[in-house]
């Protein structure tokens, strides 16, 4: 899937998740936190990172995020890109939690990855 990855590189988070995006009462974004997992390359990273940790974080609505997603992205192959992210992103968190002994966890991105191949 990496072919179809651009070679663009703008801002990552890497982290949208546990507290780290404050929204303001109309919905706008007042401040994002800890950038220590920054990256430069595709935006659609930090969207994959959402849609794959979806299924942790009741408050995500994977579909929402992906067809908000899809008609901002304007390049191609945005399926493929968005699945080798999420492949990434599903086996580095699979190395965190085997080197941490989180086993449940594991077990649940495991599966999470197997669904994707």
């Amino acid at each position: 899937l990496a072919p179809y990855c651009p070679s663009v590189r703008k801002v990552i988070h890497g982290d949208l998740l546990y507290g780290n995006v404050l929204v303001s009462p109309d919905n706008q974004i007042s401040a994002v936190f800890d950038w220590g997992n920054s990256l430069a390359g595709d935006p659609l990273y930090d969207i994959s990172w959402l849609i794959f940790w979806s299924p942790w974080h009741r408050g995500i609505d994977p579909g929402r995020v992906r067809k908000a997603a899809a008609e901002q992205s304007g390049q191609g192959d945005f399926e493929d890109r968005l699945r080798c992210y999420q492949l990434h992103i599903g086996l580095d968190g699979m190395q965190y939690q085997a080197f941490a002994g989180l086993h449940e966890d594991l077990a649940e991105t495991a599966a999470q990855v197997e669904q994707l191949l």
